[in-house]
């Protein structure tokens, strides 16, 4: 799945279980032979935020966004954020953003990095489900989330989710066939018709006339 870059994503790790279980979620008290149980972390929810030099006030409003959604009304958020700025003030900004942890790591790589990071520094004790996000997020603004944010977070999930890509729909559309403003996503249209059972061919649209038209032919 294509992420852009200023989208988190929600994501409850898949550790190694049965294939009759190998589907779209994972069931949530599976583990794999290789973790200790007795290591593993009660924390229910994780938000990890990948930070660089963005506006402090700014990262604030995006998390008490998150904070005030009904969903972790009674759940205690643990929230990470890594800079990979070495001029960061890390007591002055956790103190801003009101978070757990502040930690500093070197400059190498994207948000995709410190992500990758986290899981392996945190294997044994990883929350049930983590929403890794860039503190600069297109989904929010000063008044609040977008609409489509609070929906994905609100009414579509649950316990039982184990991968929610928490981007706009909007890059894909049955009338485009994966072209968008931004560029061509052809996997994504393929991902598209198998979710959907529809098909977008090689060549774009079969038809440019409304159905209605072909109707009498038939």
């Amino acid at each position: 799945m294509i992420q852009s870059l200023i989208t988190p994503f929600l994501r409850k790790l898949p550790w190694l279980v049965p294939p009759e279980i190998q589907t779209h979620f994972i069931n949530n008290k599976k583990t794999s032979p290789f973790r200790m149980h007795s290591t593993l972390s009660h924390r229910k929810f994780d938000i990890v935020l990948n930070y660089y030099a963005e506006n402090p006030a700014l990262v604030a409003q995006y998390i008490t966004h998150l904070k005030n959604l009904k969903t972790f009304k009674n759940i205690d958020l643990h929230i990470i954020v890594y800079t990979k700025n070495p001029r960061t003030n890390k007591t002055l900004l956790k103190e801003i953003l009101k978070v757990n942890n502040i930690i500093e790591l070197p400059n190498i790589g994207r948000e995709g990095a410190t992500y990758l990071h986290h899981i392996i520094e945190n294997y044994d004790t990883v929350a049930d489900h983590t929403i890794f996000t860039q503190a600069a997020m297109a989904g929010t603004t000063i008044t609040g989330l977008l609409g489509w944010f609070i929906d994905r977070l609100e009414n579509q999930f649950n316990s039982s989710v184990g991968y929610m890509p928490l981007v706009s729909n909007n890059m894909i559309s049955n009338y485009n066939c994966g072209f968008h403003q931004s560029g061509h996503y052809p996997r994504l249209t393929e991902m598209w018709g198998i979710l959907e059972q529809t098909i977008c061919p090689p060549g774009g649209q079969a038809v440019s006339k409304d159905t209605s038209e072909y109707c009498e032919l038939i």
